[in-house]
């Protein structure tokens, strides 16, 4: 089994952080086309990635405003029950947000590919809640 561990300061509010990696209006600004799901323990949430990926995931951790961590339940076999957490922590003045995703079963073409999306999603991350700025799904590669 494979993990990417990755770590970034974000100079923004914790409840704001944690809103972006927790809620569906959060993951839908830096990572989903659209998001549902209520941000609670043990909640479905369904993540569109366009119309051949229709993707699911059971939030397993959930910490207000310090962690959450959702188990793939629906998803390419590759991602199928791999774990996707975000840990936060106050710095003194940014958040530093912790992110893994967990329990890859090869490193292959998809893990590896996936490293690099993920690097350019948190970055949409980064940039939407220090300066507001939103990229459109299809641009985020770019962005």
């Amino acid at each position: 089994m494979a993990d990417v561990f990755m770590e970034l300061s974000i100079h923004s509010s914790q409840e704001a952080v944690f809103k972006g990696v927790s809620t569906p209006d959060g993951l839908a600004k830096w990572w989903t086309i659209a998001t549902e799901g209520n941000p609670v323990m043990n909640a479905l949430f369904k993540l569109d990635f366009g119309p051949e990926y229709q993707w699911e995931a059971k939030i397993i951790e959930y910490l207000p405003n310090t962690k959450v961590t959702f188990l793939m339940t629906k998803a390419s076999a590759d991602w199928l029950n791999t774990e996707v957490g975000f840990q936060l922590e106050r710095q003194k003045d940014s958040v530093l947000l912790r992110f893994s995703h967990c329990k890859w079963p090869d490193i292959n073409q998809e893990y590896r590919g996936s490293v690099y999306c993920w690097a350019m999603y948190l970055r949409c991350l980064k940039n939407y809640l220090e300066q507001g700025v939103f990229v459109a799904y299809e641009n985020r590669y770019n962005g």
